[in-house]
């Protein structure tokens, strides 16, 4: 029985990570080690990280308040409890996917002189999902953005 398990969970990252690669997905460590997924662009990307989503602690996405259309190019710091930043970068797509260690940190996000933060639990097992919505007014609209991918619901406490 662990060996089917074991078989079955290496088929499924090979799965994932194949999907990463061909989703346009981004990835890489924390200042600490712990590894990212960044992405979220189109149908692929969204489902790639949606199969991927059991294996981090954090999700992170940002959309357009009122749309709940996702954006992109959104600047995200996280810091540890003691301030030190633990990720800090732009986004190249809506959706940040992060295996923190468990305890709570400071999430900054930027977008457009827009400054939002609020600080997150993560949990020893499990998701801690956080949403970041902005507001887009006066902005042209982006043309390769898809106007009917919308974030899914999310649980936990949203920065609005």
């Amino acid at each position: 029985m662990k060996k089917t398990r074991a078989a079955a969970l290496a088929l499924l990252v090979t799965l994932v990570m194949a999907a990463h690669a061909q989703t346009g997905i981004a990835r890489g460590q924390t200042s600490r080690g712990e590894p990212w997924l960044v992405g979220g662009v189109g149908e692929d990307g969204v489902a790639a990280l949606r199969l991927a989503r059991s294996g981090y602690s954090l999700s992170v996405q940002t959309a357009a308040r009122g749309t709940g259309a996702f954006l992109a190019d959104v600047h995200l710091r996280i810091a540890d409890e003691q301030g030190r930043p633990v990720f800090d970068q732009d986004l190249s797509g809506p959706w940040l996917l992060v295996k923190l260690r468990p305890g709570a940190y400071t999430l900054q996000a930027s977008r457009h002189r827009q400054v939002q933060a609020v600080r997150v639990d993560v949990p020893a097992q499990g998701l801690r999902e956080q949403m970041f919505y902005f507001d887009t007014t006066g902005e042209a609209p982006d043309p390769m953005a898809d106007p009917t991918e919308r974030p899914p619901a999310v649980r936990g406490s949203i920065a609005r």
